[in-house]
């Protein structure tokens, strides 16, 4: 089975990740989500990044479930340095009402999505084998740990002032365990972004590794063509040609010259996005492939 953290373990997770309001302090908001808005701000005079949980009554519960996963990922002492450091939050997440604060260290104010999105910032073959490289370690790091991301995309990456990757935002996260391959279960109420979402899972059954390297697909396409996936189409259709259809990002996009290793890098993100899970490579062997790309 694959647990979303339990309210007990959020207890016990929260025993040793208490933030005192008293010592914290917003200051400039440097971006939004789902479930929150995120600011820059210190606890006891640290620099941090502070997520405030939305209060709008009709996600409350979704964010409380998101809230869960982040404090399971507390409880797990993630450290490496392609993620971003939870360090807590200020409530234990047992009320609905309590809105919390949640706490990470400040790992720089842009993500991935906003250079993708910034013509005047040049993404060179070698800068997207960095990037691609740093979050496949994250994940190859994450899944031996037993822990599925589900929501691998650019705007849950921050680059920091050394243009390095850091993998953020696990409130979709889930835990591996035991399960028999395609065994079948309900789809929990936080789905990650459907874009970046493997068909399986849009399919309903329980996530392993291998979505997350679906996700590290559309999101290495994403670095090449520097594009939206899909564009502006309806959700429902592209969630029923990924199902039904094996709709993929256009692979064909042109970037208008072939760079070192592009070929090879475009085979190497359309094997992630395989229709069968089992063919897809890991995060171990994306690396060792994107390794053998990488230009002097």
């Amino acid at each position: 089975m694959i647990d979303r953290v339990s309210t007990e373990e959020s207890k016990e997770s929260n025993r040793d990740t208490d933030i005192l309001l008293q010592h914290l302090k917003l200051k400039r908001k440097i971006g939004c989500g789902g479930f929150g808005y995120v600011y820059e701000g210190t606890y006891k005079g640290a620099k941090v990044a502070v997520k405030k949980m939305h209060a709008n009554r009709r996600n409350k519960m979704i964010a409380l479930e998101s809230l869960r996963a982040e404090l399971f990922v507390v409880r797990m002492n993630l450290n490496h340095p392609n993620i971003v450091r939870t360090l807590g939050t200020t409530t234990s997440g047992r009320e609905v009402d309590d809105l919390p604060f949640l706490v990470m260290e400040f790992a720089g104010s842009r993500n991935l999505q906003n250079i993708i999105n910034n013509p005047e910032e040049e993404i060179s073959a070698f800068r997207r084998f960095k990037y691609a490289t740093g979050i496949a370690r994250a994940l190859e790091y994450t899944h031996s740990r037993g822990i599925v991301h589900l929501d691998v995309k650019p705007a849950n990456v921050i680059i920091d002032e050394y243009d390095t990757c850091k993998l953020g935002d696990f409130g979709c996260a889930q835990r591996l365990g035991e399960s028999c391959d395609n065994e079948f279960t309900p789809s929990p109420s936080i789905t990650g972004t459907t874009v970046y979402r493997a068909p399986e899972l849009l399919k309903g059954f329980i996530p392993q590794t291998s979505a997350d390297m679906y996700s590290m697909g559309i999101l290495s396409w994403t670095l090449l063509t520097r594009e939206t996936p899909y564009g502006a189409e309806n959700l429902q259709v592209i969630t029923w040609g990924v199902v039904a259809l094996n709709l993929r990002p256009d692979s064909d996009s042109s970037t208008g010259r072939r760079e070192v290793g592009e070929i090879e890098y475009r085979q190497l993100y359309r094997d992630c996005w395989d229709g069968e899970p089992a063919n897809r490579p890991t995060a171990s062997q994306f690396l060792e492939r994107l390794h053998q790309l990488v230009p002097n």
